[in-house]
């Protein structure tokens, strides 16, 4: 009986939990983004308001949404960054929500 337990445990129940939020580097994304010291500071308040948010909405996101999101934020112009990632979600999860349609009419 442990041990089907441990086999749940270590198997199953990572996949039932989905993608973890990703660790990109903010200090880097901001330090690549400006040399003014003052935007740099911006850049890493705005990076860590979307890390929170993301962080409080991300176990409610979809798995499919999360995936393309990660690897469209990596795949995309620069470095990774929180901010990328939370308007890719909220846009991906508002289209989701209202799937349009075509009509011949």
């Amino acid at each position: 009986m442990r041990a089907l337990l441990l086999v749940f445990c270590l198997f199953i129940t990572p996949l039932a939990l989905g993608q973890d939020l990703p660790r990109y580097d903010p200090e880097a994304y901001c330090q690549a983004d400006t040399d003014s010291p003052s935007l740099y500071n911006l850049c890493i308040e705005d990076e860590q308001s979307y890390y929170n948010d993301l962080r409080q909405s991300w176990n409610d996101v979809p798995d499919d949404i999360k995936s393309y999101c990660i690897e469209d934020n990596r795949d995309g112009i620069g470095l990774p960054s929180y901010s990328m990632l939370e308007l890719c979600v909220s846009d991906e999860v508002e289209a989701a929500n209202n799937v349009s349609t075509f009509s011949f009419d």
